[in-house]
């Protein structure tokens, strides 16, 4: 805004007086322009919606925007910064296209602290990005922020406790994918294991050979639970629009076990983003009446 003054300024004897009123409007410009980045964190939505704004084209200033809202954060929380980017560095060349972001949850702590999930679209892989967000004095101000791929399926379980289980609620593409895993289910356990792997976009070899592992587990414990007999679906929770769970009674001879299918859209297509086996439906169903009970 100076240098812009400055070159109204430039000296021409007869308009003397109309470049003095234009050097006022601009200075009355620069004050009202100066004060929108305090207006913009009137409400958290204010500074999720430009985070995001810059997020498109830079995580780097999305991020340094967010950490302008408190500048004292920087000063006593730099490493949570400086691990945030790495973070940020490391991994966002090898997650895929950035097609945009859904809200998962938020939750308000007395009203004047926030705790916000969005979901990170990416193509190959979906990542949750965490606000704390506290209003001390007149604005809002970020406290904390953390980006991970690991913990949404703790999130997820934790949110499922207060979803009561709908098949309506169920999309038709998520149905679709679940229903050809037990089709390969029926066949072998190997098949299935195939067919999960083939809809999931992971090339983590760390990944990969986990997964082989726990088919190669699953084989042999399989042994014990005799001819599989059918499934049914005991829980959909919806998280996001794109990013949901459900849960998967498996019906043996011998015993039940339970699946957990985590799933998501990164375009068009639900995929399978990972799955796990239990043995506990006795104590998930126990977990389901106390839920129905608070209802």
């Amino acid at each position: 805004m100076t240098a812009l003054i400055g070159i109204q300024m430039e000296y021409r004897p007869k308009t003397k007086k109309l470049k003095s009123i234009c050097v006022c409007i601009l200075a009355l410009l620069g004050l009202a322009f100066a004060t929108l980045p305090l207006q913009a964190q009137d409400t958290t939505e204010d500074i999720t919606q430009r985070f995001f704004e810059l997020y498109k084209t830079s995580y780097e200033e999305a991020v340094n925007y967010a950490y302008g809202t408190n500048p004292t954060l920087m000063e006593r929380d730099r490493s949570g910064y400086d691990t945030l980017m790495s973070i940020l560095n490391s991994n966002v060349p090898m997650m895929g296209e950035y097609s945009g972001y859904e809200l998962i949850s938020e939750k308000s702590l007395a009203g004047r602290v926030k705790n916000i999930s969005y979901l990170l679209k990416y193509s190959l892989v979906p990542v949750r990005l965490r606000f704390t967000l506290a209003k001390n004095d007149e604005k809002w101000k970020l406290f904390a922020m953390t980006i991970d791929a690991n913990d949404l399926e703790e999130e997820l379980q934790q949110a499922g406790t207060f979803f009561e289980y709908d098949d309506a609620d169920t999309p038709e593409g998520v149905t679709m994918v679940i229903n050809k895993f037990f089709e390969k289910y029926k066949q072998s356990i190997g098949q299935a294991f195939d067919f999960a792997m083939r809809t999931t976009a992971v090339d983590d070899e760390q990944v990969l050979r986990s997964l082989e592992a726990m088919r190669t587990g699953f084989e042999a414990y399989n042994e014990d639970l005799g001819k599989f007999l059918d499934h049914e679906q005991l829980m959909y929770v919806k998280m996001a629009d794109s990013f949901s769970f459900a849960t998967y009674v498996a019906y043996y001879e011998q015993n039940t076990i339970r699946i957990l299918f985590l799933m998501y859209k990164a375009d068009e297509n639900w995929r399978i983003e990972r799955f796990r086996l239990y043995d506990d439906v006795q104590e998930q169903l126990e977990e389901t009446v106390k839920i129905y009970r608070l209802n």
